[in-house]
């Protein structure tokens, strides 16, 4: 079936090139080119068109959604590497899900102090 389909098609290539040929080459087996024609004495063969190209809108979209500013600056919240829950990410190396939990105990300073001097009245007295 399917060689008697590119039978038809090669017998029909054949008659188009041999019709609009130049006479010396009408005759002949080679079906590489759609036409042979002759100018200034030189055999020049015309190739076939080609097919257009289909096109797709969505090849030429980008594939990134965000920029790459955006994706670097957003607000993160606090991720770190002992979360049950955390959301996907693209992999990155220093990924803030990935590191380790930041202190949040503020320490404080050396040679500094919690006593109050002062007047108590505003205190509860049962301390």
């Amino acid at each position: 079936m399917k060689k008697m389909q590119n039978d038809e098609h090669f017998k029909t290539l054949k008659s188009i090139k041999d019709t609009k040929s130049s006479p010396f080459f009408q005759g002949n087996k080679v079906l590489s080119c759609s036409r042979v024609l002759m100018k200034n004495g030189q055999s020049v063969a015309i190739p076939f068109k080609a097919l257009p190209v289909p096109k797709d809108l969505r090849l030429k979209q980008s594939q990134e959604k965000t920029s790459m500013a955006k994706d670097t600056f957003k607000v993160r919240n606090s991720l770190h590497a002992g979360m049950v829950r955390k959301p996907l990410e693209k992999y990155h190396p220093n990924a803030h899900r990935s590191r380790l939990p930041s202190p949040t105990v503020v320490m404080p300073y050396k040679n500094s102090s919690s006593i109050i001097i002062g007047d108590r009245s505003y205190q509860d007295r049962r301390k």
